[in-house]
């Protein structure tokens, strides 16, 4: 369960998220040619943003690998969905020798 201040942050994150990113973008290796990008990290509550959202398929608990060129980064896990954004909960104990997720990385499905 989170706190207030948690849902407080991340409904304007997802807020700022989704005024800024308003369509799905096509891409390659992912169900549905979707390009799942990161678009905010919240270091201190290990969460990230992403630019898939219930419109692009999103749903609870969907598992995705952050990666950053060709290196895998995290794991996360989404917790929250929107429109067309979710929340995805870094999984403790999967980043890279302490490299966080940053805006523009990408998150990708298992298999692909």
């Amino acid at each position: 369960m989170r706190t207030a201040t948690q849902v407080a942050a991340a409904g304007f994150l997802i807020f700022f998220a989704a005024a800024c990113i308003k369509a799905k973008v096509a891409g390659a290796g992912n169900p549905g040619g979707l390009d799942v990008k990161v678009l905010a990290v919240n270091d201190g509550w290990h969460f990230v943003i992403l630019n898939y959202g219930q419109q692009q398929g999103a749903k609870v608990n969907t598992e995705l690998f952050v990666k950053r060129g060709d290196d895998q980064i995290a794991e996360v896990r989404i917790s929250q969905v929107e429109p067309n954004t979710s929340i995805a909960d870094v999984i403790a104990g999967t980043q890279a020798n302490g490299i966080r997720p940053q805006p523009g990385d990408r998150a990708t499905f298992p298999g692909s």
